[in-house]
């Protein structure tokens, strides 16, 4: 590798991104615990949002509070220069727009070809600016060129790494930072509104603060957030308390895993036996079921056990001396498996 070839590999662009926090009275005070919790949170939002956005050699590093209210400037640098500024733009969405899906704002930018176009021009006029400067700002023209003719490859890993796994599990953890974000300065009463802005490499802003005022700050608070259940296909509940008559609204009551819960039993073929009287309970008396627990976020932003709900029930005993015997549900299932097997093998192919 020769030199040019060095310089071009290991050159890096930054953007400046200013966080502006507006106080009451022109003051430049507010408390520090605050300001330190919402930093964490803004990282928080920072990191997880690089790691989508596929940014190589990403770094953050901080320049020093000015007043003017108070303002905090942060120095993104990376290896790419085109998904670097485009990282910020979406940054600054997911800080100012209260009421579209996460997932929308970040996936918008990587599959709206009219916004694409407009993106683009906009970092060819970047590197037509970059023309007039020296070496370095060669290097810029260079990287930037080469990301946009690479513009499609990269968007389509970036739309990969959201949809897997992790990617879902990051999205979820940037609402929950933007939340405990906008909680912390909810707190802080001499905060009246706060601006986002980004600036390129000569501090110049390339688009006009975008400005959101205290009243709105609890738009992007969430007091909950569902999530997906938890599905237990094999749960083993000890009976307390059994529902004795066809009313789906009761809860049984019942241990599992060691602690007591309420459960809401959904399986109608298990309530018939029940009300029929054909399904006896006495103590020690198990029920092995399809369960499903709901779980969301509370307001702090963590996981909160919901409801837990009986969907089939497979099998029970009568008590905690008795064998398993298998329920109208359990059977009707364990035929419908082996139905949907026997399906499965048929060869559509072959006369």
């Amino acid at each position: 590798m020769n030199n040019v070839e060095a310089k071009f590999n290991n050159y890096h662009v930054h953007i400046f991104f200013e966080v502006h926090y507006y106080l009451k009275d022109n003051q430049h005070v507010m408390d520090a615990e605050i300001l330190n919790h919402c930093e964490r949170e803004l990282l928080r939002v920072i990191r997880k949002l690089s790691f989508l956005c596929c940014l190589d050699e990403f770094r953050i590093e901080t320049e020093a509070l000015k007043e003017g209210g108070i303002r905090q400037l942060f120095k993104f640098n990376s290896n790419n220069p085109y998904h670097l500024a485009l990282f910020t733009i979406i940054l600054t969405q997911i800080f100012t727009v209260a009421f579209q899906p996460l997932n929308h704002i970040i996936k918008g930018f990587f599959q709206d070809d009219e916004l694409r176009e407009k993106n683009i021009q906009y970092f060819e006029s970047m590197i037509e600016y970059s023309d007039r400067q020296k070496e370095l700002d060669l290097l810029r023209k260079q990287k930037l060129e080469k990301e946009i003719e690479n513009y499609e490859l990269k968007n389509e890993l970036i739309r990969k790494k959201i949809e897997s796994k992790e990617g879902k599990k990051h999205k979820q953890q940037i609402n929950k930072a933007r939340s405990k974000f906008y909680q912390e300065l909810e707190e802080e009463e001499r905060v009246l509104q706060i601006g986002y802005s980004f600036l390129n490499q000569d501090f110049d802003k390339r688009e006009p603060e975008q400005v959101v005022e205290r009243v709105h700050f609890h738009n992007f608070v969430f007091c909950d957030e569902s999530l997906p259940p938890i599905i237990d296909e094999e749960a083993k509940i000890e009976i307390i308390s059994p529902v004795l008559e066809a009313n789906m609204s009761y809860s049984w009551k019942g241990r599992y895993k060691g602690k007591v819960h309420n459960f809401r039993m959904k399986s109608k073929d298990f309530m018939e036996e029940v009300e029929e009287k054909r399904m006896s309970f006495q103590k020690g008396s198990t029920l092995l079921c399809h369960l499903s627990i709901d779980r969301k976020f509370n307001r702090k932003g963590e996981e909160v056990l919901k409801d837990y709900n009986i969907l089939h029930v497979l099998k029970h005993t009568v008590s905690q001396f008795s064998e398993y015997v298998e329920t109208d549900d359990g059977k009707k299932l364990r035929k419908k498996k082996k139905l949907d097997e026997e399906q499965g093998l048929i060869n559509f192919g072959e006369n």
